[in-house]
């Protein structure tokens, strides 16, 4: 997935426990990039040799986690990406993956943060610090800080297996999420938080009509992905249920270097039969 850590050039931050802990996950040489006021710190995917960054003459984009564009592969993303930012016309409908995207403009000195629009991808952030993340831990141990328990959230985890966003362990952390990107501006002054949102169909008037378009829109899906996980293989769990027959059939419909893995419970007749 990749890693990143942003700062504010006035944080008080270890790069020393940065280094190491990074290096402990398994993430080495960052690339280091100055955008205005604030510091990236890029970590490539632990498994792939990729680059995650492109870099033009006044804009470059920086990528964390994966991403599909244009039914694309990942290095062709990217490019594409990038130069439909740079015209102003990006398409949601084209876009799909667990991300965050960073966009720096050099000349106008604009710094835009895209996370996908579901936020399956993991952001924390300090607004008190102006450090924002995609590992809880690295803010932990990188800044110069006390932090403080948060009861509640530890509870509501041992409780429920569930922590929901913004709450995290500790009081002076939280998690991204579609309320509080709205807000983070205001406490990272210089970055544009945003989200890139597809048209969603709400004019379905029957049962048969929502079923082809689900259908329609995971073959869609597994289309856009193809190029990718061709690329680098994927790997998908299933049950025996009705929709991990579905995505099976679908996944297999486009993509050639699909592994799948199921479990099986000893007493259960569905698994024996």
């Amino acid at each position: 997935m990749g890693a990143f850590f942003i700062n504010h050039i006035n944080s008080k931050v270890s790069v020393a426990a940065l280094d190491k802990i990074y290096e402990e996950k398994g993430f080495l040489d960052p690339f280091v990039v100055s955008m205005g006021d604030y510091q990236l710190r890029l970590y490539k995917k632990k498994l792939l040799d990729v680059q995650n960054f492109i870099q033009r003459e006044s804009i470059s984009l920086y990528a964390c986690g994966s991403i599909v564009y244009n039914k694309y592969n990942y290095e062709k993303s990217l490019k594409a990406l990038l130069s439909d930012y740079s015209a102003g016309k990006i398409d949601p409908s084209a876009l799909s993956g667990n991300y965050v995207l960073i966009f720096h403009d050099r000349k106008i000195n604009k710094i835009e943060f895209f996370v996908d629009p579901a936020f399956i991808k993991n952001v924390y952030f300090d607004k008190v610090n102006r450090v924002i993340s995609s590992d809880f831990l690295a803010i932990i141990d990188a800044v110069d800080n006390t932090f403080t328990l948060n009861r509640t959230a530890v509870i509501e985890n041992i409780t429920t297996g569930h922590l929901i966003s913004p709450d995290t362990y500790v009081n002076e952390i939280q998690k991204l999420d579609k309320v509080n990107i709205k807000e983070l501006a205001v406490d990272f002054t210089g970055i544009i938080f945003n989200v890139i949102k597809p048209d969603i169909v709400s004019n379905l008037t029957s049962r048969n009509d929502a079923i082809d378009h689900a259908i329609l829109t995971l073959n869609s899906y597994f289309l856009n992905v193809a190029s990718l996980s061709n690329e680098f293989g994927a790997h998908i769990g299933l049950t025996g249920g009705f929709d991990s027959r579905l995505l099976l059939m679908l996944g297999k419909k486009h993509i050639s270097r699909l592994v799948t893995n199921s479990f099986w419970r000893p007493d259960s007749k569905e698994y024996l039969h």
